[in-house]
């Protein structure tokens, strides 16, 4: 009986460190699928990330390939605006940037031929 008692000791030992075993296989397999599922998140950001700065690239480039900013300071003198010191200058400051808005108006009568009628 001796020996039986022992025999069972022993597989009782066994079936414990199998089902520990087993724990840890299943901890760890839940610490993989938490782990995928972030790599797989962090991967989307990366993604996401890269097409935000090329987009911020590409904008700020447009401009200096359109010459925007080279129209805009040229045909309203936005350089002469740190300059003004009277209500006179700035007054004569806004009559051009009216008369010069108009060119940037793509309805503007600049673009039309006006008819003259013949007589």
């Amino acid at each position: 009986m001796k020996d039986h008692g022992i025999t069972n000791t022993a597989s009782n030992g066994c079936i414990l460190d199998i089902r520990i075993q087993r724990e840890k296989l299943r901890e760890r397999l839940n610490l993989e699928v938490v782990l995928t599922r972030g790599l797989r998140l962090l991967g989307l950001c990366l993604c996401m990330f890269i097409v935000v700065v090329y987009a911020a690239i590409l904008e700020a480039d447009s401009s200096g390939r359109l010459g925007l900013l080279k129209t805009y300071k040229t045909l309203f003198a936005l350089d002469d605006l740190k300059d003004m010191r009277t209500p006179e200058e700035f007054s004569e400051y806004l009559a051009l940037v009216s008369k010069n808005s108009r060119a940037l108006m793509p309805a503007s009568s600049n673009y039309f031929v006006e008819q003259v009628p013949r007589v």
